[in-house]
């Protein structure tokens, strides 16, 4: 009866051993971030910009820049102080369709409102403590607006007061691009301000689609190579979309034009 048991015993042993062996092996063959935890939108977005490192830069821009939002502080921008945020407008150059405006959102502080619902300040008028996000044009806008480009800009909104060359300078997954944006302060309200003081994140919303498309495809088809589970598309989507980036204002200069008010 000693013995039987000792045998069966090491079978036990045997048959532990041999489990140990593969989850060692899962481990170690595991993808980063999926070990302990599961892989997460910001190791997808860097995997991809990994695989598609070698792409030329307007090609590597409208995967990883275009539609993503930028943040900027009014306090790196002094002259904003002020200006009523409702009168702000922002515009980027697209091919083949001209001046376009960019969706903008201006506030000082958010609230929960609930587990999903969120409430942000728009002041009366800017101060330090304002925040701008501009979503990243379709295309990299290098050239700086021109006195034309305002007159242009007139004629598609109606009304400027003031103009504005504003550069960013952008820097993600190891390349830099400095955008030109033409902003005007108008006496029209930009609703784009105006529907981002109450937003709820379970809610796919048009500030947060705007200028993705290129991003979108890059994620479907990397989960049709397998670079990431088709589970996790909208996810990282939204992350995407959603996530601003800290920009710094390398250029805010004047443009001065025939405007109208």
């Amino acid at each position: 009866m000693p013995t039987s048991r000792y045998g069966t015993m090491l079978k036990v042993l045997a048959v532990v051993a041999a489990i140990l062996l593969v989850l060692a092996l899962v481990v170690i063959n595991a993808p980063r971030g999926a070990v302990g935890s599961r892989l997460t939108p910001a190791d997808v977005i860097r995997k991809l910009m990994s695989s598609d490192s070698s792409l030329p830069p307007e090609e590597f821009y409208n995967y990883y820049v275009a539609g993503r939002p930028l943040l900027i502080r009014v306090s790196a921008v002094p002259s904003l102080m002020g200006k009523d945020p409702r009168n702000v407008h922002v515009f980027a150059s697209v091919p083949g369709k001209g001046w376009v405006e960019v969706p903008v959102r201006i506030f000082t502080k958010c609230s929960r409102l609930g587990t999903s619902r969120k409430y942000c300040i728009v002041p009366k008028v800017m101060g330090p403590d304002t925040v701008l996000i501009i979503k990243a044009p379709p295309s990299p806008a290098t050239q700086a607006p021109t006195q034309e480009d305002v007159v242009e800009v007139l004629h598609r909104l109606g009304s400027v007061r003031e103009a504005y060359d504003l550069a960013v300078k952008c820097s993600v997954g190891g390349r830099t691009y400095v955008i030109h944006y033409l902003m005007v302060i108008s006496n029209l309200t930009n609703s784009w301000v105006i529907r981002g003081e109450l937003t709820d994140e379970r809610e796919e919303n048009d500030f947060d689609a705007w200028g993705i498309q290129g991003f979108h495809s890059r994620v479907e088809r990397g989960a049709s190579n397998g670079l990431l589970p088709k589970s996790l598309i909208n996810e990282v989507l939204r992350y995407y979309a959603s996530t601003p980036i800290q920009v710094n204002v390398s250029a805010f200069k004047e443009i001065h034009a025939e405007v109208t008010g």
